[in-house]
């Protein structure tokens, strides 16, 4: 798999013109794509050897992969609360002493971000922040930025919740928003119009208490 991966990053191709760039930048190109899937003291010497009589000339690409770096740490910074820091690694896909994978290591702060999302804490954000690694023990530390925020919830005033339920906003995995908001209440209005109630309005306000957010729809 590697090695297709690192096929796929060459700028070098039999039968065309040789670029002594697009050699370096072939090889700079693999190690990159090493580093991200966790060989982080991969090393890419290219060699090119010139047949002159043929005019041609053969490129190879000497790669060390060294050992692949398994995560060590993860740092959660920032408020967890009311979640344990266990519980929110354990929504990563890569885990402390699993391979380190750059690509994933930031997928994991969505990862993180949905399960919160799930939960209600819809205006949670998470960073990936960076990472580091340690060549003696081949292990990456992984930092993140976690704010939860409040639960947010919905409330409707005017009717009762069942006649516009339909049209209320935040779906399972819908994260917090204005234009969210707006949209639910036009359709709010259009769906009250269309059953008949032609001069139905619908504004919101929003109010938080005791860290719950709640969303409400004057109708």
């Amino acid at each position: 798999a590697d090695h297709t991966r690192a096929q796929r990053e060459l700028s070098v191709r039999a039968g065309e013109i040789l670029s002594l760039n697009d050699v370096e930048e072939s090889a700079a190109a693999i190690e990159e794509m090493l580093h991200q899937t966790g060989h982080l003291d991969a090393t890419v010497d290219p060699e090119t050897n010139f047949n002159r009589a043929r005019n041609i000339a053969d490129v190879t690409f000497h790669v060390t992969p060294g050992e692949k770096a398994t995560i060590g740490d993860v740092i959660l910074e920032g408020s967890t609360a009311p979640f344990t820091t266990a519980q929110l690694i354990g929504r990563m896909k890569r885990r402390p002493g699993e391979t380190f994978n750059l690509l994933e290591a930031r997928a994991d702060a969505n990862r993180i971000k949905s399960f919160l999302i799930r939960h209600n804490y819809r205006r949670a954000d998470v960073d990936f922040l960076g990472d580091k690694y340690d060549e003696a023990t081949h292990r990456v530390q992984l930092r993140y930025h976690v704010q939860v925020g409040p639960v947010v919830q919905v409330a409707v005033d005017g009717v009762p919740h069942r006649t516009v339920r339909r049209w209320l906003p935040f779906s399972r995995n819908r994260e917090y928003s204005e234009d969210t908001i707006d949209r639910a209440a036009d359709k709010i209005v259009e769906g009250l119009q269309l059953r008949g109630y032609y001069l139905a309005t619908v504004d919101f306000e929003t109010a938080q208490e005791n860290n719950i957010l709640t969303v409400t729809f004057p109708v």
